[in-house]
């Protein structure tokens, strides 16, 4: 779009943008998506179950005919080779490594150079890249390559993550849709051909986003694409602010390296999983992420080879990435320099997700960015250095060689020592360097809108002299590892009490779409990872729980996986709490994610105050996008559903209860109290709370503190669940020798009112009234709150409301009618073990010794 275009764009009022927007659209549209678009993501999909072999013999065949084509039919190709002729080299354009590296510059000088001989650019689309530099690219692709390209794209983003192309979707992207000094909203347009919200990048302020939010609710945004750094602001300022009005089924980035903590967000913020993806608009490499978390190729996109100083990396090491184009024969760019540093994935480790695509382990950085010390090492991966600190945003600049500069923007915990741990591990890994920590409003973007995390300064003469000096042998980081360095370098810390070890304990079992993110959110936390561990006791999952969870503790030395034989929870939580090596221990569930201020949060109320056991706050979120899994979670957090059970319905301060789920406890609490009772199978923590307030202790519950838990998404499923929690609950009772709260009787008293009034009507006259008036006083109730419901949710999650709560009820009434006769009148034990664990906090597993609670 030319400048004259683009300020007669801006100067029309919002709607019309967004009529500008569609009719562009259309026209996008037109180019993109032909009469074969089904047929090709069809084949994208079965190509996705190749061997190895199939891929290679099909990428020889078409590398073969892209060079040909090249050498013979492009103009900048074929004066070059022919050059080299003249000159006396006869190396055959036929094998790829006799081939120069392309560079940018080359593209960007002559590009019309670059478009084959029997092709007209006026039948071409005409694209630019967003130039980052300063220097943007021109592009010109064919019609049946883009219609190729967005088949790929739909099956490898939309379709592996349950989206289609006509769900409502946001883009996050580097495009001016709007004036970029405009301070009201709309700061966006609607895009009705491709059902898109388009959403600009460069008005992210903190007090217009809420704005951004309001946008996504209102157009039903199904999914998220675009720039994690402008995801992750959204993300931060919607769980700032409790909205738990915007549950998307994906969140897909592109452009900008994903972080955890970034992941960690926006999985928390929408309720949904958060997949990365690669690739640049010259359209030479391409990558997305499965299910599984693999980062897979796109091999019909081009060929990526890896170099260090312009030889082969070594098999697992970080390389600059260097790639030659397959999908557009018509503007092939061979051996071009993208620009990126990235490592491949072992070839012969299958994926879980089943297929059978080559994997990037990871992209690493911009080579154009890395950082450089004075013997001439380029150092790679510096996303450790804001591991685990209180940090919103961060850019690490080289003013100099030995000068850098640490612009963040803070998160909640921010002190003169975490500044110091920043320092500290920079220099662990640069040497003597000078370090400036500058807090900012808001880290300076790209022209393109995107965050740049690092960016080196450094004149390219001086980069090269500096580079011309090799390291010595062992202290380069290039190849170093064949993965980098996860954990935080020591540092110094603050003087006082050392921060305690906290073992994070988590039973799980089949929970393969739920414990990645979970595991994300915890080493996305604002505490730090060398004071965690995290000790996952899986119940002999069927699914690829097991999997997730090893290929996590392989890359995270605070990760244990441990095995729970017994398949239970409680038993899971035992073995767990006595592999324990922490000071305090910590309960979480793999069927939520936790937000990074979590952990401190109730670490240090648990040390301010004098309880004995601190928790948050559930907000509970659909685990699909249907009317029935909305109403569950609905449900879930409403009085009439859960009754008066504060951690779910919220509390205006902190307050001492009767339970809360997911406890954090000094580790001599088990010593005094016992384990959970392995009898339990559910509502262990219920037992387990009032036994330790029968013992004097206190359950403290934080209305902050909010994790945020994936409800069940079917009927069956949440009706099995409840009839669970019925049915153990008259044992809880049985064993602390009371009834906690009335609100548990009133589902059993309810269907035990309509069986006495049912079996009493045909002997007693008012009987029969009595039933029609239950029924129609709880169907009145149903009702009401199912259209509550609809008002804050929609029509749709209000009627499905109106069978999820006589679900929840009933489910829990039958159960609990089935437990109190089988463990109060017929007193049916299970197998019941409470172990005492000896006063050992911060040793290994000590013998325990077990009673009977």
């Amino acid at each position: 779009m030319s400048d004259l275009t683009l300020r007669l764009y801006h100067g029309l009022p919002a709607p019309a943008r967004s009529v500008a927007a569609t009719l562009h659209g259309w026209y996008l549209r037109w180019w993109r998506y032909g009469p074969n678009a089904e047929r090709l993501v069809a084949e994208a999909r079965e190509r996705e179950r190749w061997s190895a072999e199939r891929w290679r013999a099909w990428r020889e065949e078409r590398l073969a005919y892209l060079l040909h084509r090249a050498a013979t039919m492009v103009p900048y190709y074929r004066q070059q080779w022919a050059a080299r002729r003249r000159n006396g080299d006869h190396a055959s354009w036929e094998l790829l490594e006799h081939w120069p590296i392309l560079e940018k510059d080359a593209v960007r000088d002559q590009p019309r150079a670059f478009v084959a001989d029997d092709c007209d650019v006026r039948r071409m689309l005409r694209e630019q890249t967003s130039g980052t530099t300063g220097k943007p690219l021109v592009l010109w692709r064919s019609r049946r390559t883009l219609e190729q390209l967005y088949a790929l794209s739909a099956a490898r983003t939309r379709l592996w993550h349950g989206v289609t192309g006509n769900d409502r979707w946001a883009m996050l992207g580097g495009q001016l849709v709007v004036p970029v000094d405009q301070a009201r909203p709309p700061f966006w347009v609607w895009n009705a051909a491709l059902r898109q919200l388009y959403l600009s990048s460069y008005h992210l302020a903190r007090e217009l986003i809420p704005s951004y939010l309001d946008a996504l609710a209102r157009y039903r945004i199904v999914y998220l694409y675009g720039y994690a750094s402008s995801m992750t602001a959204l993300a931060l300022e919607a769980l700032r602010l409790g909205r738990r009005d915007l549950r998307l089924r994906v969140a897909i980035t592109n452009s900008e390296p994903l972080l955890k903590h970034q992941r960690a967000a926006i999985a928390a913020a929408f309720g949904c999983p958060v997949r990365e993806t690669y690739g640049m608009a010259e359209t030479v490499a391409a990558a997305s992420e499965c299910d599984a978390g693999t980062l897979h190729q796109w091999p019909e996109v081009g060929v990526i080879e890896r170099l260090t100083d312009g030889e082969p990396a070594a098999a697992r090491a970080s390389g600059e990435l260097v790639c030659t184009g397959l999908l557009n024969p018509d503007m092939p760019l061979v051996r071009y320099r993208v620009g990126d540093s990235g490592r491949v994935a072992d070839p012969a480790a299958p994926c879980p997700c089943g297929r059978t695509l080559p994997a990037l382990a990871a992209i690493d950085g911009r080579t154009n960015d890395l950082l450089i010390t004075r013997d001439g090492r380029r150092v790679y991966w510096l996303n450790p250095v804001f591991y685990g600190l209180p940090v919103r945003e961060a850019q690490i600049v080289q003013e100099q060689l030995e000068r850098l500069r640490v612009r963040y923007t803070r998160a909640p915990g921010f002190s003169a020592d975490t500044a110091r741990e920043i320092v500290a591990r920079l220099r662990a890994r640069m040497g003597a360097v000078a370090v400036e920590v500058e807090e900012v409003a808001a880290i300076p973007h790209s022209a393109a809108g995107k965050l740049r995390a690092v960016v080196c300064e450094l004149p390219p003469d001086e980069k090269a002299a500096v580079l011309a000096r090799r390291a010595p042998a062992g202290r380069g980081t290039e190849g170093s590892s064949p993965r980098p360095d996860t954990t935080p370098s020591p540092g110094p810390r603050a003087t006082g009490p050392p921060l305690p070890l906290i073992s994070v304990v988590i039973p799980c079992r089949d929970e393969e779409r739920y414990i990645g993110a979970c595991l994300d959110s915890i080493l996305a936390s604002d505490y730090p990872q060398e004071h965690l561990e995290v000790l996952v006791a899986d119940g002999m999952s069927r699914d690829q729980s097991r999997d997730i969870v090893a290929r996590y503790a392989a890359q995270h030395r605070s990760i244990r996986l441990l095995d729970n034989p017994q398949q239970v929870t409680p038993t899971g939580l035992n073995a767990a709490i006595r592999t324990a090596r922490g000071d305090i221990v910590m309960r979480m569930d793999a069927h939520a994610v936790y937000p990074p201020h979590y952990i401190p949060r109730l670490v240090t109320a648990l040390r301010e105050t004098a309880a004995d056991n601190v928790g948050g706050v559930i907000a509970t979120l659909p685990a699909d996008d249907t009317p029935i899994a909305r109403a569950i979670a609905a449900a879930l957090a409403h009085p009439f559903g859960v009754g008066n059970a504060h951690f779910r319905i919220g509390v205006p301060e902190p307050r001492l209860v009767e339970n809360i789920p997911f406890g954090c406890w000094r580790r001599d609490v088990f010593a005094r109290i016992g384990l959970f009772d392995e009898e339990m199978v559910r509502n262990q923590d219920d037992e387990f709370n009032q036994r330790l307030i029968r013992h004097g202790g206190r359950v403290l519950l934080i209305p902050d503190v909010v994790s945020h838990y994936y409800a069940r998404r079917s009927l069956r499923q949440v009706a099995r669940m409840y009839f669970g929690y019925g049915y153990f609950k008259p044992l809880v009772f049985r064993k602390v020798g009371r009834v906690m709260s009335l609100r548990q009787l009133i589902p059993a008293l309810f269907i035990l009112s309509l069986a006495l009034t049912t079996a009493a009507s045909a002997w007693v006259p008012g009987a029969r009234l009595a039933f029609l008036g239950i029924v129609g006083a709880y169907a009145a109730a149903v009702l009401g709150c199912a259209f509550h419901t609809a008002l804050r949710h929609g029509a749709s999650c209000g009627v499905a409301a109106a069978a999820v709560f006589p679900t929840l009820h009933w489910s829990y009434g039958l159960g609990f009618l089935r437990g109190f006769w089988d463990h109060v009148v017929r007193r049916r034990r299970h197998s019941a073990a409470v172990a005492v664990l000896p006063q050992t906090a911060g040793t290994r597993t000590a013998p325990v010794h077990s009673r009977d609670s």
